[in-house]
């Protein structure tokens, strides 16, 4: 995953809409919460210091949701 960060650092200060297999929030189901980022950190530290990242989208949680993440939107698709 680190490679993919390294990707957007080189798109310098375009808009950009973040996408992850796994949601970093739990969306307090018991199937997704089993299943969730590893390292939530590592994205939330991300998202502190680009602010061109408009929001975020995950899905593989089996049900919808929505709510903010590192300050920006999430929204997370079933």
């Amino acid at each position: 995953m680190t490679n993919h960060y390294g990707y957007l650092r080189k798109c310098g200060t375009l808009p950009a809409l973040l996408a992850f297999h796994h949601q970093p929030v739990a969306p307090h189901h018991p199937l997704p919460d089993a299943h969730q980022l590893r390292r939530p950190s590592t994205p939330a530290a991300l998202l502190e210091r680009r602010s061109e990242v408009a929001g975020i989208i995950t899905g593989h949680a089996h049900t919808p949701a929505a709510t903010t993440f590192g300050g920006r939107p999430l929204v997370v698709g079933p």
